[in-house]
């Protein structure tokens, strides 16, 4: 069964990042920040994105999931997992902290 996605054009797909409920960055294989959603911004400052941590996974073409404590906007340390994703030259992260998701 072939699924029909049609209805997923560039304004809808915009949407779900900018609404999806987990925290979503986008960066560039340069380590450039290409895009956030709400809940990120919500969550933390996008200098979060410059952790050594995340700049690694940038640069692991297959993605990974990796635990990591990053500190909130509120100065907050809250444990995550963080998965990256590759897209062509750019590495999408979500941010999981549901519960049971992070150690």
């Amino acid at each position: 069964m072939e699924l029909d996605i049609s209805w997923l054009g560039e304004e809808n797909l915009q949407k779900l990042f900018i609404e999806f409920p987990m925290p979503l960055a986008l960066l560039n294989q340069d380590s450039g920040i290409k895009f956030a959603n709400k809940q990120f911004l919500q969550t933390f400052h996008l200098n979060v994105l410059e952790n050594a941590t995340i700049q690694r996974q940038v640069h692991i073409p297959q993605g990974a999931t990796i635990p990591i404590t990053l500190t909130s906007s509120a100065g907050v340390p809250i444990p995550l997992l963080l998965h990256s994703i590759s897209l062509a030259n750019f590495t999408l992260f979500v941010l999981d902290d549901t519960p049971g998701g992070a150690p």
